[in-house]
């Protein structure tokens, strides 16, 4: 399998997610990327952050910071 540093996959463990209406999404643009991502649970309350990812050309240049 050849390296691919400008794609990212999202997807989600289908051992603990029960829900089957989920698919897993590319982002394959190397540029920078916001994502909006929250966790939700029966136990505790909502954990929700946002996030900058960079793809680039190379596998060096990917990067994922916090913004909020």
């Amino acid at each position: 399998m050849q390296a691919k540093p400008d794609t990212a996959i999202r997807g989600l463990n289908p051992f603990i997610v029960d829900y089957s209406g989920y698919t897993d999404y590319v982002i394959s643009d190397p540029q920078d990327h916001e994502i909006d991502y929250a966790v939700f649970s029966e136990n505790f309350p909502p954990a929700i952050a946002r996030f900058r990812l960079h793809l680039g050309t190379n596998l060096d240049d990917a990067t994922l910071h916090k913004i909020s």
